[in-house]
């Protein structure tokens, strides 16, 4: 993220889960039922994508039998674990790989088997509602109704989060602003899973995995590009259409006119344009970079008031 903000800024979570996961061995699970997961009791598992998995008894351990699906013992919602199926799986078309998930207790028996099949996520095929479970009723705070490459969102949740992450930070990245509210940066069209996790009355946790499509440009805008009505605006109040070398001066005003001042930003993709403050963060100044479209994003110093404005590079 360019110029990212000062606070709140994480690794997505994924990857540090990733470095503490759960391998096995290379075998196929044999002759076992399928796993109830996210996407529903056949036992499919989506490449690049987080997913429940629901064992009918209770366990201490969870374990899979390959690479290919990624176990996450310490993250449980009642009898379901997370798992995430790699994002080097199988091509399209394939029939996907079979893994064996093993539940067991604490004394290390065996409680339960059943097996996944990983397959790649296909828009066209699949349902989105496959990659969700929990409570998915996100806010956007601020951006575009829909996440578009090179473009962001400030998207709130319903409750306090503890932790959140996306599955695959090379579609949308992101970045914790406050207990609730986040930064989504889309980086390349696709779709990935945001999960995040509260700390539920009981002391338990809750698992909320919600789908989170990037739109590219095209898909986005249409070949146009951003209309005006959601353009950037320059002091004059036009908006901000700029060729590559060209700068614009913009003044920070409440809906009442009252100059208002902001204490962070960030420019979703700095190879298109670039930003700074002026004259104690009341104005700023706009660089076109590079062809192309992208959003700069700004925050007041308390995380309270977010707005978001789409730059176009022609």
């Amino acid at each position: 993220m360019g110029n990212a903000f000062g606070r709140g800024v994480i690794r997505p979570w994924a990857v540090g889960l990733i470095l503490a996961m759960l391998g096995g061995g290379q075998g196929a699970a044999q002759e076992l039922p399928p796993c109830q997961t996210t996407a529903g009791e056949e036992g499919l598992v989506f490449a690049g994508a987080f997913s429940l998995i629901q064992s009918p008894v209770d366990f201490a351990t969870a374990r899979s039998g390959a690479e290919a699906v990624q176990v996450f013992g310490e993250v449980r919602d009642g009898l379901g674990v997370l798992v995430l199926g790699a994002e080097s799986g199988p091509e399209e078309g394939s029939g996907g790989v079979e893994v064996q998930v093993t539940f067991a207790a604490k004394d290390g028996a065996v409680v339960h088997e059943c097996a996944v099949n990983v397959l790649p996520f296909d828009p066209t095929l699949n349902d989105p509602a496959q990659l969700s479970a929990g409570d998915c009723n996100l806010t956007v705070i601020a951006g575009l109704p829909q996440l578009v490459m090179s473009h962001a969102q400030v998207i709130e949740v319903p409750r306090v989060f503890e932790k959140l992450g996306v599955a695959a930070p090379q579609i949308a990245d992101m970045a914790s602003l406050s207990e609730r509210r986040f930064y989504l940066l889309g980086k390349r069209p696709g779709t990935t899973v945001l999960i995040w996790t509260e700390r539920e009355p009981t002391g338990s946790l809750g698992v909320n995995l919600c789908p989170i499509p990037v739109a590219s440009p095209d898909e986005g805008f249409g070949p146009a590009g951003p209309g005006d009505d959601v353009l950037c605006q320059d002091e004059q109040g036009a908006p901000v259409r700029l060729a590559v070398g060209q700068t614009a001066r913009m003044v920070f005003r409440d809906a009442g006119g009252t100059p208002m001042e902001y204490g962070e930003y960030s420019v979703a993709n700095p190879a298109v344009a670039d930003f700074s403050f002026e004259f104690g963060a009341e104005a700023g100044m706009i660089t076109a970079i590079g062809n192309g479209s992208t959003s700069l994003t700004l925050l007041t110093s308390d995380g309270k008031t977010a707005v978001n404005c789409e730059i176009s590079v022609e």
